[in-house]
């Protein structure tokens, strides 16, 4: 078995973690399509219970839909849809592409899970099923995305709060080392291509939008540069920016990083976690270790009192 280090492990979640971001609408609405497609076969096959003669008094009516959906059930076959579902599904993509392909792996996993499932069905109930879910589709998918999207904030107001969706590139991945909260961007500009267009005399169209401004962070935290120079909050409109997630599932103007880059920055952080314990350790600093600092689960350092407050480092 495969031996990984400390600042690999912890890379390989910081890589997880920002690859959820990434893909976390396809994620929900993958979510909303199997809860979606379960509940619309239900629902048409409790129609099809009350097709009929029915008796006129309510509690003798429901009686007799019930027992008539549970024969329903067992004919069709399709006892416990959703639970047995939730019980097989995949949590990995295919083994060729098990992290990036695991989105469209899950999606194609349910529908042949439903197409089976539904081989015993008649026609009427799959055509009940799917009117519904198309109905249902383009009324609620949209308002589901939106209210369950981490891609949002909320700002307080007089009497109320104002959720206000935000910018990718302004997402990030805190990792706590040494006592200091390192924000991690999922999306970082790509220098290369920045070099490349400045030098054929073009302008990226990429340019970050007024409403996408860096947000007012504590000082208890420190956002982790390795490109090289003080980050900007200011945005050049020949800036080019890239994930550490997909390159399928992303622009063509963006670049994507990958898990050993993500590795090389951890490692940078805990370089820096180090210089900074040396440094106080030189000073004679001996203040306690404030709240929140712990020894580094990377590296080890211990960072003797830097209670959690961070300066602004450029880990080159």
């Amino acid at each position: 078995m495969l031996a990984l280090s400390d600042v690999d492990a912890v890379a390989a979640w910081v890589y997880a973690a920002i690859h959820t971001i990434v893909h976390f609408d396809e994620l929900l609405e993958n979510e909303w399509h199997e809860r979606a497609a379960v509940r619309c076969v239900d629902l048409a096959l409790e129609e099809l219970a009350a097709v009929g003669r029915l008796p006129r008094k309510a509690d003798e009516r429901a009686r007799v839909v019930a027992e008539r959906l549970l024969a329903l059930r067992a004919e069709y076959r399709i006892e416990r849809l959703g639970p047995e579902w939730t019980a097989r599904r995949p949590f990995a993509g295919p083994d060729a592409d098990p992290i990036d392909g695991y989105v469209a792996a899950r999606r194609r996993a349910f529908d042949a899970y439903l197409a089976v499932r539904l081989e015993a069905a008649p026609p009427e109930l799959r055509m009940r099923a799917r009117a519904r879910y198309d109905e249902w589709r383009g009324r609620s998918l949209e308002p589901y995305l939106a209210q369950m999207t981490i891609a949002k904030t909320l700002y307080a107001e007089g009497f109320c709060e104002r959720r206000e969706a935000l910018s990718s590139e302004t997402l990030c991945v805190a990792l706590h080392v040494g006592g200091v909260y390192h924000l991690i961007d999922i999306w970082e500009r790509d220098e290369r291509r920045l070099f490349s267009d400045h030098a054929a005399g073009r302008r990226s169209d990429t340019a970050r939008p007024e409403s996408a401004a860096q947000p007012r962070r504590g000082r208890q935290f420190e956002r982790s540069v390795w490109s090289g120079g003080e980050y900007r909050s200011a945005w050049s409109g020949a800036d080019r920016w890239y994930a550490c997630g997909s390159p399928a599932s992303q622009p063509a103007e963006h670049h994507t990083g990958t898990g050993c880059s993500v590795a090389a920055r951890i490692s940078a952080i805990c370089r820096g976690s180090e210089r900074r314990s040396a440094d106080r350790c030189a000073a004679g600093d001996d203040t306690p270790v404030g709240a929140g600092a712990t020894p580094c689960s990377a590296c080890g350092t211990d960072t003797r009192g830097d209670r959690g407050i961070a300066s602004r480092t450029d880990h080159r």
